[in-house]
Parts: C-alpha cells; structure tokens; sequence
C-alpha cells in the first residue's frame, strides 16, 4: 500500500519552504482540506510538462522581482496562517484552557508582523 493512498498531503517541506521565503514549483497537493491551507496566489508554481519546462523554469529564475516579492508573500502567509502558535491556541481553545499572556502576545506580533510584511508584497499572477 502506498504511503498516502490516494492523497497527497500538505507535509512540513511546504511549510518550511514557505516560512524561509521559497518559491515552489511542482505539483500542488490535493488532499482532503489542503485548498485552503494554501490558497494565495502563487503558493505554488504548477510545473509544465513538456518541451518548454527548460524555457518556463529560465523564464521563473530571469524575473527576480517576482521572485522577491513571492519570496516575502510566501514568508508572510506562513506567519499568519501556519505557525504552531496558532495550534497550540486552538487547542487551548478546545480544552477550554486559558491563553498563556506571552502566547497572546506572541500571535499579535506575528500577526502585527506579518500583515505589515504582506502590505509591502504586491505581486501580479505569474503565468
């Protein structure tokens, strides 16, 4: 049996990518939820198959204004949407546990940060 049978998950190497500014080019995955973990532009860059993947990815690493501006917008979405602060708040949330002050505050700064960071990151759709 394969490992994810069927699925194709959202695994750490995404996130990773993401937090440390990486433009990914290849295959999204598809699994059950993952749309919405990944949904801004250019949070991954489909791989064309074909003749021309030469040409795309020389095209993708000639545009570095793209490249720097996706890199902040990728750094930027995975502040504030992927950081385990937010997890471990949620489950707090769950188990009906107060918030730590310094966890509180944590959130407030990446999210300060990260939506200052985004209004500097206006970038067009690639291909």
């Amino acid at each position: 049996m394969p490992r994810f049978y069927q699925d194709s998950p959202l695994l750490y190497r995404w996130l990773e990518g993401w937090l440390y500014g990486c433009t990914i080019v290849g295959k999204r995955p598809f699994g059950s939820g993952v749309a919405e973990l990944m949904d801004w532009e250019n949070s991954a860059i489909d791989f064309p198959r074909g003749s021309n993947a030469v040409e795309f990815l020389e095209s993708l690493l000639a545009d570095q204004d793209f490249l720097q501006q996706n890199s902040l917008r990728n750094h930027c979405e995975c502040l504030l949407r992927h950081d385990w602060r937010y997890r471990l708040r949620d489950l707090l949330a769950i188990a009906s546990l107060p918030f730590p002050a310094r966890l509180d505050a944590e959130i407030q700064a990446l999210q300060q940060k990260g939506d200052r960071l985004l209004e500097e990151c206006r970038i067009p759709i690639y291909f």
